[in-house]
């Protein structure tokens, strides 16, 4: 239950993390097309935070994978022969 909980927890971080990015890139498209004065500097920090932010959710759901694939049973350490033997 718990495994789960940070999985929906990482994909919603990921979600809010993506559309704020593309928000803000959205934002400052419209701003140029529009040629409207804009002081780019003031923007590049949180972009840069954004795609920080974007990207240490990736590396959290990389190494969240094989713990949702251990839980399944998808990783299970095959009994050997001389372990079956042992028994």
């Amino acid at each position: 239950m718990v495994i789960e909980a940070a999985n929906i927890a990482i994909r919603s971080l990921l979600l809010i993390s993506g559309g704020a990015s593309a928000a803000l890139l959205a934002f400052v498209g419209a701003v140029e097309g529009r040629n409207l004065e804009l002081n780019s500097e003031l923007l590049a920090e949180p972009i840069r935070q954004l795609a920080l932010c974007v990207g240490l959710v990736v590396v959290s759901a990389i190494f969240e994978y094989p713990g949702e694939q251990s839980r399944r049973g998808q990783y299970r350490i095959k009994e050997t022969d001389l372990e079956a033997s042992m028994r």
